[in-house]
């Protein structure tokens, strides 16, 4: 004889397999978004500090540039870098004595991403400081 119950069972069987996957889709879902969000924060971090690298290479191989680092000059690397920096960030150059703990003078929230150098020399003077370059998120855009 025919169970009336049967039928409802097989579809309520169909319906919670449905909800099963449509979770585990969801899962696999954000996984993925969360996934591309991380590949792409990877992505600006290294193309940040390969902008940085890319502004300290200009300096230590331009014996202008070390000229004036050396003799605490610091505007024609800052014209250098304001060229250079990448949109939405911000900057601070640093200069310190070989050795020394070389920090920022300015904290901000947020990712703080620092490349060195260090100038050794010029023609006249052997004076090694290590310069530092920062930047950070500008926040106000």
């Amino acid at each position: 004889m025919f169970n009336r119950f049967n039928g409802k069972k097989a579809w309520i069987r169909i319906l919670e397999s449905f909800i099963a996957v449509m979770i585990i889709l969801g899962v696999l879902v954000i996984l993925m978004i969360n996934q591309n969000q991380n590949q792409d924060n990877d992505y600006l971090e290294e193309n940040i500090k390969e902008s940085q690298r890319h502004i300290l290479n200009q300096i230590v191989s331009d014996d202008g540039l070390r000229d004036q680092i050396l003799s605490n000059n610091f505007v024609e690397v800052n014209n250098l870098v304001e060229i250079s920096i990448p949109y939405g960030y911000i900057y601070e150059v640093k200069l310190c004595d070989l050795g020394q703990i070389c920090n920022q003078n300015t904290y901000l929230a947020g990712e703080v991403y620092a490349q060195e150098a260090i100038i050794s020399a010029n023609i006249t003077s052997y004076d090694p400081k290590v310069l530092k370059l920062f930047f950070y998120r500008n926040i106000t855009n």
